[in-house]
């Protein structure tokens, strides 16, 4: 790639970054966040802070588009839905309801965790780190057991989302919270993922950000001269910390490692992912949901399609080496899922879908401000912040915590259960 064509593609990264924020008026919404990641993404690539391999002018190409034709379709909605008042903040009074039924709820997932939880606890008090249990979970050779992957983590997804949004509310069931942070801790010694405590710390900011959002309008325009110093200096900071040791660099390959990931995988695709798989791999976790109840009940019947996408997520979950001595793995970007399931053509459409369904969930959140709708937002951003590396639905866990947030959640979150 020349040093050229990366300026432009940055370039017009930063200027539909801009028009997003002039467009939305500084709001937080899967838009501004979502062209927000993506900017970032393709500048810090353009920077080669240290090294790293060189990718095809169509792979940032690729990347602009899809950001692009997302940005089409959520303005398309927004056009549409006019009567939507935008600039209204989270609502203090918003009301978590059935308290007393999350706290079963969060009781039965505890229940559904343990037996896995005490498995990983036995080893770590046998001298295997958290660390060692996470890469033992990752080569395979620890299975979590029906319980957790179909019940206890599914719920701990859902629940921890649900203490995010009462956290921000007037009233707070303390008992319920304090049982959703026993269960998150649970699942750290099962999956030994940090994750789970960023994606939740991720989640409280975010609503935080969006109750006190008119506060924060008036401080920017007010001292916008030193935000702007306070930005510069935060770059110039972290880029000293990048020279010295090797968080810095960890954290550079993380943010931009998928770019040459994605042109690896879009290079190979012609080879190893030869056949359209409709779906099957972006929403794999959701789809085999019935294929696993048939299994469970005797019946052994997988279409080729699915064991095809399995086999996709397999070559997907691999590595590269970004230069002779770090080594990435299996960030192949949400575009990739996209393109794997549904072609040039077919990515185009679905980004626009999705950029037109992100639109309404949140436009449907900032309107009826009800707990259900808060908590289709958070899940629609956790989408979006994992779209650098993966889709989130190709978890089965994930696909079936989506399952029981319709399913299970939106009666319990709308209306009040007597127990």
């Amino acid at each position: 790639m020349s040093d050229n064509y990366l300026l432009v593609i940055t370039i017009m990264a930063f200027l539909l970054f801009l028009m997003v924020i002039s467009y939305l008026k500084l709001l937080i919404s899967p838009l501004s966040i979502f062209v927000s990641i993506w900017f970032i993404v393709i500048l810090t690539y353009s920077l080669n802070l240290f090294d790293r391999p060189q990718v095809e002018n169509s792979t940032l190409l690729f990347i602009l588009i899809s950001v692009l034709f997302f940005t089409l379709g959520y303005i398309l909605n927004n056009f549409k839905k006019k009567d939507y008042k935008l600039d209204s903040q989270v609502n203090e009074s918003i009301e978590v309801k059935n308290g007393e039924v999350l706290v079963i709820l969060t009781c039965l997932a505890i229940l559904s965790i343990a037996p896995t939880f005490f498995s990983q606890f036995k080893n770590f008090i046998s001298g295997n780190s958290l660390d060692d249990n996470k890469h033992l979970l990752m080569n395979e050779q620890i299975n979590l057991g029906f319980l957790y992957v179909y019940f206890g983590k599914p719920l701990r997804i859902i629940l921890s989302m649900i203490a995010a949004i009462m956290l921000i509310s007037k009233k707070k069931n303390i008992v319920f919270i304090s049982l959703v942070i026993v269960l998150m801790m649970m699942d750290y010694v099962c999956t030994g993922s940090k994750n789970i405590f960023f994606s939740w710390g991720t989640q409280v900011i975010l609503l935080v950000i969006l109750k006190y959002k008119n506060l924060i309008k008036e401080l920017f325009r007010k001292n916008i001269k030193t935000f702007l110093i306070g930005i510069v200096s935060i770059f110039l900071i972290f880029y000293s910390m990048y020279q010295k040791n090797n968080f810095g660099k960890n954290m550079y390959y993380y943010i931009s490692g998928n770019v040459p990931f994605l042109d690896y995988s879009l290079k190979i695709a012609p080879i190893q992912y030869d056949q359209s798989t409709l779906g099957f791999v972006t929403f794999n976790g959701l789809i085999r949901i019935p294929f696993v109840i048939l299994n469970s009940i005797g019946v052994d019947f997988y279409p080729n399609i699915l064991i095809q996408a399995d086999k996709y997520l397999l070559l997907m979950d691999n590595f590269i080496y970004l230069n002779s001595y770090t080594i990435f793995n299996a960030f192949t970007t949400i575009f990739f899922y996209f393109y794997l399931d549904f072609g040039k053509i077919g990515l185009i459409i679905v980004m626009v879908a999705f950029g037109y369904i992100s639109s309404g969930i949140y436009l449907n959140m900032m309107n009826k401000k009800t707990a259900y709708a808060y908590l289709c937002f958070i899940f629609l951003m956790s989408f979006i912040f994992n779209s650098i590396g993966k889709s989130i639905l190709f978890s089965p866990s994930y696909g079936i915590a989506l399952l029981y947030i319709v399913l299970i959640f939106r009666p319990i979150l709308s209306k009040k259960i007597v127990i």
